[in-house]
């Protein structure tokens, strides 16, 4: 399992919290670079058919919803599909359910609720 994502208010290189309603989306990831990396895991512990795993957690402390979306074209917004839709709870860690990522380039999409935060933690992990 890789760290293939990280965003923390609460470490020494902090990042700012989100504001009221602010939309923080990740850049795209190919899947490739993690494969490739590490292609006995891939192997052994794998999805379906072989993909990569996406899985992770969130914390903040306002509401909030999490996306994951994958693609094969990310330039183009008519090849990008939802993985999955979560609501995250105020103040609750949220396990991200592992998802199967079966297109080359995968992102998250974070929209904060009405209020602003104080506190938030995105960690994304893919086995590959």
């Amino acid at each position: 399992m890789q760290r293939v994502y990280s965003y923390s208010t609460a470490t020494p290189t902090s990042q700012p919290p989100l504001g009221a309603s602010a939309v923080l989306t990740g850049p795209w990831l190919s899947v490739a670079v993690f494969s490739l990396a590490q292609p006995l895991q891939m192997a052994a512990q794998s999805g379906v058919g072989g993909q990569p795993i996406l899985s992770g957690s969130v914390y903040s402390d306002h509401a909030g919803s999490l996306v994951l979306q994958q693609s094969d074209n990310p330039s183009s917004t008519n090849f990008t599909d939802v993985l999955s839709t979560t609501a995250v709870t105020a103040a609750t860690l949220l396990t991200i359910t592992p998802v199967d990522v079966t297109a080359l380039y995968w992102r998250f999409v974070y929209t904060n609720g009405g209020t602003a935060q104080t506190t938030f933690g995105l960690f994304l992990n893919l086995v590959s």
